[in-house]
Formats: C-alpha cells, sequence, structure tokens
C-alpha cells in the first residue's frame, strides 16, 4: 500500500493492549504508522514504539478534563499535525475522538477518516449524560449523513443500529472487535483442583456489572467455601461508576473474595487458572474478555446485552441471564460450580467459537481489506 496512516488513541496502556496487533500489521501491510495518545495515565513506556520507526505524540490530556478549551487545543494540535503528516487515512477510536476528527476534517480537506465505535459507554448508558448523550447521538447522526469520506467500523450489530439511520449503505462496516491471538490464550488442564476460582475481569466500575459481582460474590461465599472470588482488574478514577478506593478496601475482610492489579501480559497465565469467567455488564461493544476466556476454555456467564449476546451463545458456550437479575446470575453460577462436566463442555465450545469468529488473523485481514479499498478508491 505505501501509504501513511494516523492511529488517534484514547489511554496509551489500554490502546496498546488492544490495537498494538493493528499497528504493527499495518506497518506490514507497508502502511507509514504515526499514533496519538490522549492521554498516557500509567505513565506506559512507548519506547517500544520508537524502536519499531513508529512516530507517536502525547497530547497530555486528562479525561476527566476532556472540555470545551481541551476540545480547541486538541483540534489545533491535530490539524497542525495533520497537515504536516500528508496522511492517506485517519483511525480513530472512541465516540470523543471520532466526534473531535470530524469537525478537525471538516476543516481542512485531506485524509479519508475511519472510525471505529468500540461500544457506547457512560455518555449513552449513564442517566447522568442523558442530555449530552443524546445530543452527541445527534451530532454523530450529522456527520455520518454530511461526510462523504468517512468510514464507520461498529463492534457489534446494535450499536450499528442506534447510530446509524441506514446502515445499508457500503461505508458501515461490521468487524467484532480486535480479535485474540488464540496461540497466546490456550487451555490447559485446571479442573484437577477442587477449589473452584471464579473471576470478574476489567475495570471495577458499576456499569460492567462489577457491584453485581461482588453481590453475588459474598452470597454464594457464605455456603461454598471452596469458591474463590477473583476481581482482577482497577478503580478508574475518572468514571463516574467507579469503585471507589474506600469501596475496595471494605472488602479486604471478605477472605473468599481476592483482588489483582494484574500486567495485561500476564493475562494468558491468569486465565490458565480460573474455571469461570463473569461479566455481568450493563452493555459492551465486544467484550474482549469474553473472547480471551473462550480461546482459553472458560466457561463465562454474562448478561444478555449487546455485546454480550454476541459472544455467548446461551446454552452453548456459557450462560446469559438478564441483566440486573442477580438471582438468576446466582442460581446460573451455582450450576457451574457444581458442575465440572457442563465447565469442560462450555468451555471447548467457546474455543471453536473464537476461532471461527474472533481470531486475530481474521480481524485484522478485514482492517487491511478496508484500508486497501480506501487507498485505491
Amino acid at each position: 500500500m505505501s501509504k501513511r496512516i494516523l492511529f488517534v488513541l484514547t489511554e496509551a496502556s489500554s490502546a496498546l493492549m488492544h490495537r498494538k496487533e493493528l499497528i504493527y500489521e499495518s506497518m506490514e501491510n507497508n502502511l507509514e504508522v504515526s499514533v496519538i495518545f490522549l492521554e498516557n495515565k500509567n505513565n506506559t513506556d512507548l519506547s517500544i514504539l520508537e524502536s519499531q520507526g513508529i512516530n507517536f505524540y502525547d497530547f497530555g490530556f486528562k479525561r476527566k478534563n476532556l472540555g470545551f478549551f481541551s476540545i480547541i487545543i486538541f483540534i489545533f494540535k491535530f490539524l497542525s499535525l495533520v497537515k504536516r503528516g500528508r496522511y492517506s487515512i485517519v483511525h480513530s477510536f472512541g465516540i470523543y475522538n471520532f466526534i473531535v476528527c470530524s469537525i478537525s476534517l471538516s476543516l481542512f480537506k485531506g485524509p479519508k477518516l475511519v472510525a471505529t465505535i468500540a461500544g457506547r459507554g457512560s455518555l449513552f448508558l449513564n442517566k447522568k449524560y442523558f442530555i449530552s448523550g443524546n445530543i452527541s447521538r445527534l451530532v454523530i447522526k450529522s456527520f455520518l449523513t454530511k461526510n462523504k469520506d468517512l468510514n464507520m467500523i461498529f463492534h457489534n450489530q446494535s450499536d450499528l443500529d442506534y447510530l446509524v439511520s441506514n446502515p445499508s449503505l457500503k461505508k458501515y462496516h461490521l468487524i467484532r472487535g480486535s480479535g485474540v491471538d488464540i496461540n497466546l490464550f490456550r487451555p490447559n488442564n485446571k479442573f484437577e483442583n477442587d477449589i473452584i476460582q471464579v473471576a470478574y475481569i476489567g475495570r471495577f466500575i458499576s456499569d460492567k456489572g462489577v457491584n453485581d459481582f461482588i453481590a453475588v460474590a459474598k452470597k454464594i461465599t457464605k455456603t461454598n467455601p471452596n469458591v474463590i472470588f477473583n476481581l482482577i482488574g482497577s478503580i478508574d478514577i475518572g468514571n463516574p461508576s467507579s469503585l471507589s478506593p474506600k469501596e475496595i478496601k471494605k472488602l479486604s475482610k471478605y477472605k473468599n473474595i481476592n483482588l489483582f492489579n494484574v500486567d495485561q501480559h500476564d493475562m494468558p497465565n491468569q486465565y490458565n487458572k480460573i474455571h469461570i469467567v463473569c461479566l455481568p455488564s450493563k452493555h459492551e461493544g465486544l467484550p474482549r474478555v469474553l473472547i480471551e476466556a473462550g480461546a482459553s476454555e472458560i466457561a463465562c456467564i454474562a448478561s444478555d446485552v449487546p455485546g454480550c449476546n454476541e459472544v455467548i451463545v446461551d446454552g452453548l458456550n456459557g450462560y446469559l441471564f438478564e441483566y440486573g437479575d442477580l438471582n438468576k446470575f446466582e442460581n446460573l453460577l451455582l450450576a457451574l460450580i457444581e458442575n465440572k462436566n457442563l465447565r469442560i463442555q462450555f468451555g471447548k465450545k467457546a474455543r471453536e467459537l473464537v476461532k471461527s469468529n474472533f481470531d486475530i488473523k481474521k480481524i485484522l485481514k478485514q482492517h487491511m481489506s478496508l484500508y486497501r479499498k480506501i487507498i485505491n478508491e
């Protein structure tokens, strides 16, 4: 292809975890790659990008302060970079980045915009943001209608239907997630131990159901001392539904509830210690945790919401329950805890489905095909 592409990503550590393979695959396909990070809250070492010949730019924003003045600064920095870089494609990730990149590129006729909407997030789900969420939806629909050079990628059908008035148009694409490396996430024999390890993996925010997971954990451990509940992840101070440090501290009194902040590179090993993964989330784009767990042959339980129900087929590779129905959640979890053979059956079927639908090679091929089409237009 021998052209230039600029990726616009939000938080450095999270972005590299989900998009690193896409960045490297773009280079393998002769695209000259640059990357913008809005924020690097964990001070992630980005020298690995530099060593690969990738130009990166840390805009130094804080997510909780992304207001009007930040948008003006973003537009100024972004346009300055785009004008110098002569990019063929700008690929943004997330709703905020999409809106600001769309505004910027409406002021400068340059690269084609590809925008990935990985999920609606708190902006559309939290009642606190009801007005701003609906305004954002109208803004997005306006850009979709007017920008002929825009290509949109959605991770699930529900988000596409929610934001797009005419989904039959060719500029809308359904690419199911960022994919996982099925050779990295592999099963091992974890069913010989009498202790059952149940895990919630992700940010400790109520929108992802962490409070429901904790509530069910407290009930089950009262009568099942052989079950250990693990919260693997961290709080997210910039998110309005995050658990507070005080709430986290209170959990230390429960001996069968453990908290871990695990390096992402160690997650394949962590999955090999887990028997059941739970994601009682309010809404998802396409939950990577369920795909990684499936590749590792782990039975999963998730709420029956967009994203989750595109990975879990109820009764085939896991269980689904109505979001917020804690009694159903508890009963399904107990059924898996008590039935080793069912866990194994679900796990094997889960890996089959991941290999068919979410293999990283397939996802990267879809992206490269789209980039090639845009460049050749």
